[in-house]
């Protein structure tokens, strides 16, 4: 089995800008939208205390290349110490499961 030893991580603003949109159009090309989605992030946000302070959100990114290529990313927010939410992530279909 192929190992990911040749796979580094950098800073996603490092990541030359058409390569990671041609892979953000390649891994969601087949995207559907998803009722059940729709309707859970509908739920969660009612059920928000209206007085609720805003997330402290610490954005975050990372790319994955292997040499200089581009094969996945992932971004989200830090908010707390340990606590990280994934937004939008994404690895080229050929690098998947390794």
């Amino acid at each position: 089995m192929f190992a990911m030893t040749d796979i580094t991580l950098h800073p996603i603003e490092t990541a030359p800008e058409s390569e990671l949109s041609a892979l953000q159009q390649e891994v969601f090309s087949d995207y559907e939208p998803s009722a059940l989605l729709a309707e859970t992030q509908s739920a969660e946000a009612a059920a928000r205390p209206k007085n609720a302070p805003p997330h402290s959100q610490s954005w975050f990114g990372v790319a994955a290349f292997r040499g200089d290529v581009v094969v996945g990313w992932t971004q989200g927010y830090l908010e707390a110490k340990g606590i990280f939410y994934m937004l939008n992530s994404g690895v080229v279909q050929t690098e998947r499961r390794k």
